[in-house]
């Protein structure tokens, strides 16, 4: 069981997310968060249900973060979360990126943006812009395409395993890649990143 050990929570929604977001978090330079997974955008509603009511600690967290990938409907994916805290009388923002005021203060990042379809990888990737890598990736791509093999639908991840393959350790999931630090950030990809954390913990 999950015990909470410090006043500032950030659910995200994976294992290798947690990584990923405790690198991003030791980059910045940001201390005391404690990051926890919901184990999936499905298990969101139960997980928060089970933190909030039946989790050792709950009562000391003074700010929640929390982070949801946006899929295919960064505006569905906003509401998701946004119900599931009504139904705990949990504050809700009223946008994702905006704080809500309460005990505990509440805020939601869509990743890569509320305006934007994708995951984690889709930011990681933006983050690769001026990787020497990159071109190789994309001709690799445009092969797969000339040679009609189908190209997997989410593009921007198969990307990111073709990036993780090209560096010196090839057999690193994206946490353990930005552990590592394969990823750069100071990029201005992940400026929201820095950002949603500053203005709901400090």
């Amino acid at each position: 069981m999950i015990k909470i050990e410090n006043e500032n929570i950030l659910l995200v929604e994976g294992k290798d997310d947690k990584r990923f977001f405790y690198a991003a978090i030791k980059f910045f330079n940001f201390t005391d968060i404690q990051v926890e997974s919901y184990d999936g955008k499905d298990n969101f509603k139960n997980k928060i249900e089970v933190f909030t009511k039946k989790t050792p600690g709950w009562n000391k967290v003074s700010s929640l973060g929390i982070i949801r990938d946006a899929n295919d409907n960064p505006k569905g994916a906003f509401q998701s979360v946004i119900d599931a805290l009504k139904a705990l009388d949990l504050p809700t923002p009223e946008e994702p990126m905006k704080v809500a005021p309460g005990i505990p203060k509440v805020s939601i990042m869509i990743v890569p943006a509320i305006d934007k379809q994708g995951e984690l990888e889709d930011m990681c990737l933006e983050s690769l812009i001026n990787d020497p890598s990159l071109p190789c990736i994309n001709q690799y791509f445009s092969c797969l395409n000339n040679s009609k093999i189908e190209i997997p639908i989410k593009e921007a991840k198969a990307k990111i395993q073709a990036f993780l393959a090209s560096r010196k350790d090839p057999s690193k999931r994206l946490g353990e890649a930005a552990e590592a630090q394969y990823f750069n950030f100071d990029d201005e990809a992940f400026l929201h990143v820095k950002y949603f954390l500053r203005k709901l913990y400090l």
